[in-house]
């Protein structure tokens, strides 16, 4: 995470002008103290109203940018390159290990570095608590047609 979307959150939307007064909701998190907290929840509440109104889906192959609010502040990444999106149950592992854990259901993104390969992150989007968004930054190069396709080739199912 390199670049801040703004220093000071503010309970507006900065891309339509919504108040997001109706997105804000008590989140229990560590703050160091109450100025945190508001921050903390206004950030959330700014998140979870541009993931609902100002959503982007994105696709295997698009470079993208993600968004996450953290400790009152926005934090967003650098360009990555999307190489898996899949169906995940981000409490399935703790599930395993005994606690009596709600299933949250959302997808798993891993991305890539195009510049250092050896980069990746994989954020999880469809945690209430920490709403994440994507800006598309370039979409993924169509893909190419093989010589079979030109002519017409349809497998045989056997």
């Amino acid at each position: 995470m390199t670049k801040w979307l703004h220093g000071e959150v503010t309970a507006t939307c900065p891309t339509c002008g919504v108040d997001c007064a109706p997105w804000r909701r008590p989140v229990n998190l560590d703050w160091r103290d109450d100025t945190e907290r508001e921050a903390g929840h206004q950030a959330v509440a700014l998140m979870a109203h541009r993931y609902e109104a100002h959503r982007v889906e994105v696709h295997v192959g698009d470079l993208v940018r993600y968004w996450s609010p953290w400790r009152g502040l926005i934090l967003g990444s650098e360009v990555y390159e999307v190489a898996t999106i899949r169906e995940n149950d981000h409490h399935e592992y703790a599930r395993s290990m005994g606690p009596d854990v709600e299933p949250m259901l959302g997808l798993s993104y891993s991305l890539v570095n195009p510049a250092r390969r050896d980069d990746r992150c994989f954020p999880f989007v469809g945690d209430p608590d920490r709403p994440i968004t994507f800006e598309l930054v370039a979409e993924a190069p169509p893909v190419e047609l093989d010589l079979l396709d030109l002519l017409g080739w349809e497998p045989v199912d056997a």
